[in-house]
């Protein structure tokens, strides 16, 4: 117990670790930034005999996140305490006041007697998390039954690792983060008061979090993370519990208490799968955190950083070949995140790890791949390349809108209506003030009516609609597409409705939409784009070779047939290309807003220039559509020679079926969207389906799925080319024949939305589209 006690203690301050990295600028930085915020918190502390609260600021007694202020505070200071180097270690003047402030604690705030009010979170986990810290940080400093005291009010609120307490409600299983966040509570709860029974019980309740999840929440096969039922979450409760779980384990290891369940090393594929692809040099994905995206203090690169440590602590103690694997990965993001340094706010430990890998020349940092990944189980879609990384947010009758609870992402209304977020190098984006400035109403990708929302209105909302999702090809190439069903309208009318899809090639993404409708008289877009500009707001736009102005307040209706934006970085420009008759709605403006008015953020006055571009449909619309393609990282000259002479070809846009076609990979992609038979191209299939059809000389690669995870029978698809024999196929897709056609059955029963593909040896030359091909 004693070298348990000792292992977390310097995960928590460095230890010798942090004498080990002291000298180096990083670690010597952050020992001060630490020791300035435990004497910030100290300074502002009472300490009158008298007193009534601790700080003044966290004296609610209504409010339980006054419980995770005060504990959090008293632990900052016991960091600074106990963290060699600063000038605060062993100070006795602190080490009195930390330990009055835990007394103070016990007899006012949290006890055994106390009757739990607010948030359950701040009770049962919130509070103790840093409430245990601080007591193993201090053992040595208090007495045993001031120790006996402080973990007695631990077991009130916190007294199994399997289940909430829900303060006031009877217990019920913990899932995800949470389950992880008790346990940690209960094991070092039991740690110092050497309680091997409970810590046994905590080893046995980490295993569940090792099974896949077939409904609610929990990690998926195909890395999709849902929490709270039905929100994609790996940006935060997933983070959250990969970065608390990987330190418990490395704790626990080698001892009897260690955790040896045989579905314990799917951790290294929940980063692979789950977390790899979300990540763009050091920030993750802000469409995938939820409600977190509202708080100013974790945007997505801290909340890459928290990734980026579990992924450091994982290699750490993982066995080859994926700790040199999780070295490349994390060394990668490292480096390329210059906007907020990983080591700049790092624990020791953690930046003590850091040091060691950029100084391991064996390590090559992790090279950015091209590549497509589909989140069947949580109705997201990110697209990469070199340079950049595209993703898709959507919503279906499985996975909702977004979350908007505790006062926080009060304006996440259209945040999965198809909304498209491109991250590339202009790293600040969709941070340093994104959320509370851009105009929520009006986000990149998405189709939406021009009605006032109230704060949270809509949140947890799922639709009728199961159509939402998509393929994958070779892990490079897909499709993705929703049914959008809006918000439920007034009077009995149908809402907005609309058919998405968008298809990912080689540095192009092209956008389809067809049957917008809507009942009520309300204006209907499209939104095309819609870019933080830069601190002028004067990013260069060109429209059909044409520069347009570039004042803030300038608007415009532009007949386009290209545009071409300057971006805020190098190589960040972005293209975009019109392959029907476009009227562009085309706005600059200067956005002011606060992070209070999303969450509970500061209520100081933010102001950014965006420039968004919007295809009007019109008011009540009836079967409108669009079309337009992205172009990420062209420049001006580029995106005019796409627009003369396009890679892509609209093959189907109709009701029925939304195809492109890319010449030079030989690719067609198609969303059928109803059961009856529809031809896209050289492309016939009989059922709801997305798929993707790739040949070359020599071979046929045909990629189908089901995207509305509900098909129990077969769906049936016909390709007009000739093959020779099969090379491999996955068992759900029956080949009844190859000539002079292939025909298919795809049995999705059980592929829930996942992708199944089927390799055919080419018979005769062609191309997809049933033209001769140069070869």
């Amino acid at each position: 117990m004693e070298a348990l006690r000792v292992k977390w203690a310097r995960w928590l301050t460095g230890g010798e670790r942090a004498d080990s990295v002291g000298p180096e600028p990083e670690a010597a930085s952050r020992i001060e930034q630490l020791t300035d915020q435990a004497r910030s918190c100290w300074e502002s502390m009472e300490t009158d005999a008298n007193r009534t609260c601790l700080w003044s600021d966290a004296a609610s007694v209504t409010d339980s996140g006054a419980l995770t202020t005060n504990y959090g505070r008293l632990f900052q200071m016991a960091i600074a305490f106990k963290t060699a180097g600063s000038q605060l270690e062993g100070c006795a003047a602190l080490e009195r006041d930390i330990r009055d402030g835990l007394d103070w604690m016990l007899a006012n705030r949290y006890n055994r007697d106390v009757a739990a009010y607010s948030n359950w979170w701040h009770w049962e986990i919130g509070a103790p998390l840093a409430l245990t810290d601080t007591v193993l940080l201090m053992r040595e400093h208090l007495s045993k039954g001031q120790i006996a005291a402080y973990m007695d009010a631990v077991d009130r609120f916190a007294p199994d690792p399997e289940t909430y307490l829900v303060s006031r409600w009877p217990a019920k299983p913990s899932t995800g983060a949470n389950r992880v966040w008790i346990c940690k509570v209960i094991a070092i709860r039991s740690i110092i008061l050497e309680d091997e029974a409970m810590l046994r019980k905590v080893r046995d309740a980490l295993s569940p979090l090792f099974a896949y999840a077939d409904a609610g929440d929990g990690f998926y096969p195909d890395g999709s993370f849902i929490q709270h039922d039905s929100h994609p979450y790996t940006g935060g409760y997933g983070k959250s519990l990969l970065a608390e779980l990987v330190p418990l384990l490395h704790l626990l290891e080698g001892t009897d208490y260690e955790v040896n369940d045989p579905h314990k090393p799917r951790m290294y594929d929940w980063v692979y799968q789950a977390f790899a692809p979300l990540m763009f040099r050091g920030s993750l994905m802000d469409m995938a955190s939820g409600r977190e995206v509202s708080r100013d203090a974790t945007q997505n690169h801290e909340s890459g950083h928290t990734v980026i440590g579990a992924v450091l602590a994982l290699s750490a103690f993982a066995p080859q070949p994926h700790a040199d694997r999780l070295k490349r990965m994390a060394k990668a993001w490292i480096l390329a995140d210059t906007a907020k340094p990983f080591q700049r706010h790092a624990s020791l430990y953690l930046i003590g790890l850091a040091s060691e890998l950029l100084r391991d020349e064996r390590i090559e940092p992790q090279e950015e791949q091209a590549a497509y990944k589909l989140y069947a189980h949580m109705d997201r879609a990110v697209y990469r390349r070199p340079g950049f990384a595209l993703g898709i947010s959507m919503y279906s009758k499985r996975v909702s809108t977004y979350e908007s609870i505790n006062g926080e992402h009060l304006h996440g209304w259209y945040t999965a209506h198809g909304h498209t977020s491109l991250y590339d190098g202009d790293l600040t984006q969709y941070a340093d003030g994104y959320w509370p400035t851009v105009d929520p109403y009006r986000l990149a990708g998405t189709t939406v009516t021009n009605k006032h929302r109230a704060a949270g209105f809509g949140h947890r909302f799922l639709s009728g609609e199961s159509w939402v999702g998509g393929v994958e090809l070779l892990g490079r190439y897909g499709t993705a597409g929703m049914m959008l069903e809006d918000y439920p309208a007034e009077e009995g009318r149908a809402p907005l409705r609309a058919r998405k899809s968008w298809f990912l090639f080689d540095g192009e993404a092209v956008a389809l939409g067809t049957d917008i409708s809507a009942e009520e008289p309300v204006q209907v877009e499209t939104v095309v784009d819609n870019r933080k500009l830069n601190a002028e707001g004067a990013n260069r736009l060109i429209v059909n070779g044409e520069r347009m102005a570039s004042s803030t307040g300038w608007s415009g209706e532009l007949a386009a047939d290209w545009m071409h934006l300057e971006g805020n970085a190098a190589g960040t420009g972005i293209g975009y290309y019109f392959p029907e008759a476009a009227a562009v709605q085309a706005k600059r403006e200067r956005r002011t807003g606060r992070w209070s008015d999303i969450g509970s953020g500061p209520s100081q006055d933010l102001a950014r220039h965006y420039i968004s571009f919007g295809l009007n449909h019109g008011s009540a619309p009836n079967g409108a559509r669009y079309a337009y393609v992205l172009l990420p990282g062209a420049g001006a000259a580029e995106t005019e020679r796409y627009a003369r002479c396009p890679k892509v070809k609209i093959v189907a846009h109709s009701s029925a079926v939304h195809a492109v076609s890319h010449g030079p990979s030989g690719i067609v992609g198609a969303n059928f969207w109803t059961d009856d038979t529809a031809t896209a191209g050289c492309l016939t299939c009989t059922g709801k389906a997305a798929v993707m059809v790739r040949t070359d000389a020599d071979t046929i690669e045909i990629a189908v799925s089901d995207p509305t995870h509900e098909n129990d029978g077969a769906i049936v698809l016909e390709i007009a080319v000739e093959a020779g024999d099969i090379i491999e196929a996955d068992p759900r897709i029956e080949a009844v024949r190859l000539q002079p056609t292939v025909l298919l059955k795809f049995h999705a029963g059980d592929a829930r939305g996942g992708t199944s593909v089927i390799r055919l040896r080419r018979a005769a030359a062609g191309d997809i589209d049933g033209t001769a091909r140069a070869e």
